[in-house]
């Protein structure tokens, strides 16, 4: 009797884990676990398919940190990406503490208050234009064939394959443009620094000297924008 008593607690066992299993797999199948399911988790929070942005106009910081926040773990793009969210938020600092420092001296609207602020807007826009055209090309650029490329040269397997040796140079080009962009922000925000700086002073006929200056490299600075577009 025992055994029969025996037998029923293993069946009762074995359906209720045939139904907890069941309901388990179910829910899994659902949240898209097995068959890949992690490989889809994954897959979900690769960056969106490419889309241009218009460096020179209709262009929002919006749309180039979604961008930039897709590529923020890449392999070959990330230290690109983090450069871009970085300098939105040094830019910001910055240009909050400037506009701080204007009206506390000056009437927003006013002649002076323009002669200063224009140049703050100026280097952001600069700055804006510069980092769209950073995630245009992040967009367009291969990572995972470019690590296969870069690992098989530096093992000394490209020696003998023009062709893709030639692919690994251009997508290196393309690495150093982006860099040199990146160079192009830094220069923006330096000069906002320096501005910053000399406000800070308001001493006069000096100050407006010196911010003058910065005001006319800031401009410069700016018109290379266009060099990289």
């Amino acid at each position: 009797m025992s055994g029969v008593f025996v037998a029923i607690g293993v069946f009762v066992v074995v359906v209720v884990g045939a139904l907890v299993g069941g309901f388990v797999w179910g829910v899994g199948r659902a949240a898209g676990w097995g068959s890949g399911g992690r490989k889809g988790l994954a897959a979900a929070k690769k960056p969106q398919p490419y889309a241009y942005l218009d460096a020179d106009k209709n262009v929002s910081r919006e749309q180039v940190l979604r961008v930039a926040h897709g590529y923020e773990n890449d392999d070959a793009l990330g230290v690109y990406a983090q450069d871009v969210i970085e300098t939105f938020n040094r830019q910001d600092l910055l240009r909050k503490d400037i506009l701080s420092l204007l009206r506390r001296e000056f009437e927003e609207g006013s002649l002076t208050w323009d002669k200063f602020s224009l140049p703050v807007e100026s280097a952001c826009d600069g700055i804006l234009s510069n980092s769209a055209q950073i995630a245009n090309r992040m967009q367009a650029f291969d990572s995972a064939e470019y690590l296969r490329l870069d690992r098989i040269d530096r093992a000394g397997g490209l020696e003998n394959k023009q062709t893709e040796m030639h692919r690994l140079e251009v997508m290196r080009s393309v690495l150093e443009e982006m860099g040199s962009i990146q160079h192009a922000n830094d220069r923006l925000l330096l000069e906002l620094e320096k501005l910053q700086a000399e406000l800070n002073k308001l001493s006069g006929e000096d100050v407006e000297s010196e911010t003058d200056v910065i005001a006319a490299e800031i401009r410069e600075l700016v018109e290379e924008t266009h060099y990289y577009a």
